[in-house]
């Protein structure tokens, strides 16, 4: 007699919906119209901060962080602790807006198109030396376009 073989079950894998993970500009994105800004604003804001450091948040000799930080600003940020995380970076930008740079804070505010939050960005919180305004617009329309 001869004993009857079973078939073999085999489970097929179980799909998994890939991870993806979000960029920083994505996140920076997401936070500022989170806090009110309009996409307008918040594609000034991050045309800027693509122009400063490309979204890194790293500490180098030109700066720290996302708005490459210096003198106090970057002293500052670094007592508040967790100084290299994007979301601390993030919300220190919302601490000046609401302290020391409430200037800058209402001119992006008030700003209705990208180019006038980008320049407004531009000259109240990020002061720059060589500010590149053209390729500052350009970021901000192109995230703008991006997102919105």
């Amino acid at each position: 007699m001869v004993a009857s073989q079973e078939p073999e079950v085999v489970q097929a894998p179980i799909a998994q919906a890939p991870v993806i993970q979000k960029t920083n500009e994505q996140i920076s994105w997401e936070f500022f119209i989170n806090k009110g800004f309009t996409p307008e604003q918040t594609a000034g804001i991050l045309g800027n901060l693509k122009q400063e450091h490309g979204f890194n948040t790293s500490d180098e000799a030109s700066g720290l962080g996302i708005a490459q930080w210096l003198g106090s600003r970057r002293e500052r940020l670094i007592q508040r602790g967790n100084h290299l995380d994007l979301t601390s970076q993030l919300n220190f930008i919302i601490e000046e807006f609401e302290g020391t740079e409430h200037h800058s804070h209402q001119a992006v505010k008030v700003s209705t198109t990208v180019e006038q939050a980008t320049i407004a960005f531009q000259n109240g919180y990020e002061r720059c030396g060589d500010c590149r305004q053209s390729q500052r617009i350009a970021y901000a329309i192109e995230i703008y376009n991006r997102y919105r």
